[in-house]
């Protein structure tokens, strides 16, 4: 039985708008796998645009989800003169909370141009982009729902492998340490929870 006996290859064809839809069918595969490790295809192909997607799930080919993630929220224009149409929504007010729960993180448009400067729009807008122009788009996050200090640590910690939140937000929002190996620091995080209920 040879090395690469019932390996799956992942071979992705050119052309933009193909390449667009594979984004989708990665998402889905993603879904699919749900909090598996690892990557399922350890061999990728690619050709034209269909290598771009190639390149950027070999450059996180240990987390597959993550892979997907950084595809989907990061585009760059190849072409002068593109039209770009974006209608999106929650930029100006964020998901709201429930029974306790904090409000979401406000969704976000920015283009980074090719020296390097950001420009901002809003959540609905109409504007041509230049080739090098970078497309980038933050999907606001959902409302918690309950107290942010009662979250099983564990829970946020995959959060925070998955891409969602930071080990930054796990502290300020959820009084939840990440210690090495995004682990969560248990003694730690009940020294931060309990000195918050107190305050």
């Amino acid at each position: 039985m040879s090395a690469d006996e019932g390996r799956a290859a992942l071979v992705l064809t050119g052309g933009g708008a193909r390449a667009a839809y594979q984004v989708g069918v990665l998402a889905a595969v993603r879904e699919l796998r749900g909090k598996r490790p690892g990557n399922p295809f350890p061999i990728l192909c690619g050709t034209s645009a269909g290598a771009i997607n190639a390149v950027a799930l070999a450059v996180h080919a240990g987390d597959f989800g993550r892979a997907v993630r950084h595809i989907e929220r990061v585009w760059r224009c190849l072409t002068p003169d593109t039209s770009l149409i974006v209608r999106s929504d929650r930029a100006r007010h964020a998901p709201y909370g429930l029974a306790g729960g904090l409000p979401g993180a406000a969704s976000c448009n920015i283009v980074v141009h090719p020296d390097g400067t950001e420009e901002v729009l809003p959540a609905m807008f109409s504007t041509t982009i230049e080739a090098g122009d970078l497309y980038v788009h933050r999907m606001a996050g959902g409302g918690g729902f309950g107290d942010p200090l009662t979250r099983e640590p564990d829970a946020v910690a995959d959060d925070v492998r998955n891409d969602k939140v930071s080990e930054a937000v796990a502290l300020d929002a959820y009084g939840v340490v990440i210690g090495t190996d995004v682990l969560v620091d248990g003694e730690a995080t009940t020294t931060v929870r309990n000195e918050r209920r107190k305050a």
